[in-house]
């Protein structure tokens, strides 16, 4: 068939279009994917192609990127994936439906078959894409993709020497008990490099809201779990209490409030991740 961009864009295909995979007849022919395709009706490609590369034409580039997204129970739903800061695994809603996606689920479609096809846009119980029926949505799905690429990690060398201090039962179980009060937890690490000392500094970013005596319980746990285990880590010099960040005024444990702009001018920022003691684990 002729390559049309015209014909392309009247069959509704743009960034945020659907289509149900078990809609898709001859499938080899034109789905290209490195994930397992079975249970197709349960599968649903989301078209994250720009609006322009999809209307490209096809000799230029012959395929549009989708997210692979599968349907699934609300009871198989999990807090490690509805956040948005899992960089290999999100879960989220449309409309009363829930949907899971892999990092690794890397799918293209042949733009003949969007020559050929309308976009079912079945996600939307009103027949729409989701720039249309969840704008924010497909920010966050399109923010999450390229994270996969531009995220920061920390240096391994670093990660081995205090996977005693962060790669703890009892700080996960700290940190789980209070994840009402807990906004942010920030790491400075200097060198930001592999080598074989480091500097580091920790500090909790507590909810303005947060109660006095959950503050102070907060505040305890952060010097038996954190502080005093980082403190006593060989290869690591403490930044926490250092004179450093006693003349900026910097407590390791801070209502939202308090949070200077000098300390946050300290740190990288991490979209939409954070950091994985873990790396072995799929799930983190």
């Amino acid at each position: 068939m002729k390559f049309s961009r015209d014909t392309i864009s009247e069959n509704g295909w743009c960034q945020g279009a659907s289509v149900k995979l078990a809609d898709i007849e001859n499938l080899n022919d034109f789905v290209f994917s490195a994930s397992n395709l079975k249970k197709p009706g349960l599968l649903h490609l989301l078209v994250i192609s720009q609006d322009c590369d999809i209307l490209v034409h096809s000799a230029a580039e012959p395929h549009v990127e989708c997210l692979l997204l599968k349907e699934i129970p609300d009871n198989k739903t999990d807090p490690r994936f509805t956040s948005w800061r899992d960089p290999r695994k999100i879960q989220f809603q449309v409309n009363d439906r829930w949907f899971e996606c892999q990092a690794k689920d890397i799918t293209l479609l042949n733009k003949d078959y969007l020559l050929e096809h309308k976009a079912t846009n079945d996600l939307s119980d009103k027949g729409l894409d989701i720039s249309q029926e969840d704008p924010e949505l497909l920010k966050n799905l399109k923010f999450w993709k390229a994270n996969r690429y531009i995220r920061t990690g920390l240096p391994n060398e670093f990660v081995e020497l205090t996977r005693d201090v962060f790669d703890t039962d009892s700080l996960k179980a700290f940190l789980a008990s209070f994840r009402e009060h807990i906004e942010h937890v920030m790491i400075e690490i200097i060198p930001f490099s592999e080598n074989d000392q480091y500097q580091c500094g920790v500090f909790l970013i507590v909810n303005d809201k947060t109660p006095t005596d959950q503050y102070e319980a907060i505040e305890q746990g952060f010097y038996e779990l954190i502080a005093d285990p980082l403190d006593g880590t060989d290869q690591i010099t403490s930044l926490i209490d250092s004179e450093s960040y006693e003349e900026q005024a910097i407590n390791p444990v801070m209502r939202e409030r308090e949070v200077p702009l000098s300390l946050l001018n300290r740190f990288e920022k991490f979209y939409f991740d954070y950091i994985s003691f873990q790396p072995e684990d799929d799930q983190h």
